[in-house]
Parts: structure tokens; sequence; C-alpha cells
């Protein structure tokens, strides 16, 4: 059975995608209400990945194409907007139930568990849907062919993000995290700054450091490994284990 990915009391972000729609689902546990931020089809992100800048509405087609089974929508979200992505559906965006329904017959991907679904159906609240158009300005672009396209600040929506996606309890934790890119990929630092930032988290350094195999997410002594913070880096930079040591050595 696929490991839980949501512990049933922090907040829950979840990239959503069917066709041509793409939305962030948002849950805040202490209201259980859901949000659901809309993104326009002809929205222009840029997914990283080395797939440089698509569609909002051609990103589920994209995943598909490149059998990722859902991951690249979820990278991609977390790349184009910033904010940390925790889940992804492909395949239905209905409801938890539709999704469920999916899930079962084989037609939806998500790396959702079984449990995680249920919990979620059963979670209630209110929904509250917006379209990112009616929350943020966007201006107005074209593709080289000539096809129109919106175009998104990434400032403007950073400042979004952090009014409406940062983690409350990571904010309070107040850890200081330190991010040094121990991979090939030039500026990946900077951009998982951005996300930590955008969700609460206290960045006090970026750098480089020498090349690893696999991350590593280092805390100093005395930190509870069971932090939220500690817990959401770790799924973050997709750290094999959290190490006690000299976080002046911590890599992302």
């Amino acid at each position: 059975m696929r490991q839980s990915i949501w512990d049933g009391r922090s907040q829950l972000i979840v990239a959503v995608g069917q066709g041509e729609k793409v939305e962030i689902w948002q849950l805040t546990p202490s209201s259980k209400d859901w949000r659901r931020l809309i993104l326009p089809a002809d929205l222009l992100l840029a997914i990283g990945q080395s797939y440089g800048s698509y569609r909002a509405g051609a990103i589920v087609g994209l995943d598909g194409l490149e059998k990722k089974q859902g991951r690249l929508m979820q990278i991609g979200m977390q790349e184009a907007l910033g904010i940390g992505v925790d889940g992804y559906v492909v395949g239905a965006h209905e409801s938890w139930l539709k999704i469920l329904v999916g899930k079962v017959n084989g037609q939806v991907m998500t790396n959702l568990s079984w449990w995680d679904i249920a919990r979620l159906i059963g979670q209630g609240g209110r929904v509250t849907e917006e379209r990112l158009e009616q929350v943020i300005n966007l201006e107005r672009g074209s593709l080289p062919d000539g096809g129109g396209v919106q175009l998104l600040s990434e400032g403007e929506f950073d400042r979004l993000a952090q009014s409406r996606f940062m983690d409350e309890q990571m904010r309070q934790e107040g850890l200081k995290i330190a991010i040094l890119n121990a991979t090939d990929h030039t500026g990946l630092g900077g951009r998982v700054e951005r996300v930590v930032t955008n969700m609460g988290g206290m960045v006090v350094k970026v750098g480089q450091t020498e090349k690893q195999e696999q991350s590593r997410l280092i805390v100093r002594p005395g930190v509870n490994k069971n932090l939220r913070t500690v817990n959401w880096l770790k799924k973050l930079v997709a750290a094999v284990k959290v190490e006690v040591g000299d976080t002046l050595e911590q890599r992302a």
C-alpha cells in the first residue's frame, strides 16, 4: 500500500489536472475548508525540469506523453508557482469521491494513498473556488507561433502565495534553514529558496557545495526531527533520511 503523504493535521496542497483543466487545491485543517485556485488554460508557466515553459492547459498532456504518471504535474506546479505541492491528481477534478472512483478504475494517477483519500472525503468543510485572474493581475503575451498566452509575474504571485499558502505551523517553528545546491543544476538553490520562503520557512543561506548523489537534510543537535518544518523539507528535497550534525553543511 502506498504510504500516506498527509498526517491529517497539517495544511495540504494538491495539484489537480484533467484535460486542459489545472487547479491547486488547498486544505486548511483548522477550518476543514478547501480553497480551489483555477488556473487559466492559456497561462504560460515555467515548469523547470528542462522542459521550459508550457501553457497550463498542456501540462496534463505533457505528463502523459513523458509517462511521468502525475509527477511532472506536481513538480511543474511547484517550480512555476513557488509553493510546496504535497500531492498530485491527474485524471479527475470534480470531487474527492470522483477521484476515489477514478483511482479504483485505474483512470486517476495520484500519490495520495487510499487512506489519504478516505480521510479527505470525510473531512467535509466548505469549498471555495477562485480563478487566478480574479485574485492577481495577469498580462497578455504571445508565443513565437503567434498564439496568445497570459503571463504571470513571479513577484506578484509570491506575494499572493505568502498571504494564502504560507504554512502557519512552519512559520511559528521558526527554524533557520540553509540551502546548499549539491547538483549540476544551476539556480536550483534559489528556486528551492523561493518555495521555502513562500511557505513560511526562514532561509538564512543559499549556496553551492560539492556534488552529492543524494539529498541530505541535516538538523542541529537538539532540534526535534518530528517538527512540521523538518518533515516538510525532507519531502521537498527528497532526502533519504534526516541526520544530526553541523547545519553549515546542510544540502538540498
